[in-house]
């Protein structure tokens, strides 16, 4: 029998999985509005540190993950995340566009 993953596929590391442009705008605007629930619930000084670590669940299976999660663990502040969060999702997507 044959194996059900695609022969392409099966040698692809499943730490870096490329998703579909619409997935990654999609997961921006998640991510953005996850980082502005948590520092609203829990304020901005344990808000942002609570973020980091959701920011790099969210990043783990993309390209260029841990240099971001490296980034993003240097800041302090929602406006420290957000553009860095803004510029890692849009080079993803235009890598696709790209790539396609």
């Amino acid at each position: 029998m044959g194996s059900a993953v695609p022969s392409d596929m099966s040698a692809r590391d499943p730490r870096t999985l490329i998703f579909p442009v619409e997935f990654q705008q999609v997961l921006q605007l998640l991510l953005l509005e996850h980082l502005e629930d948590l520092v609203e619930f829990y304020g901005e000084y344990q808000g942002v540190r609570i973020a980091r670590r959701h920011i790099g669940w969210y990043s783990r299976t993309h390209p260029g993950g841990a240099a971001f999660r490296r980034q993003i663990n240097l800041s302090n502040s929602p406006e420290q995340q957000q553009c860095p969060i803004k510029d890692f999702f849009d080079r993803l997507a235009a890598k696709e566009v790209l790539a396609a």
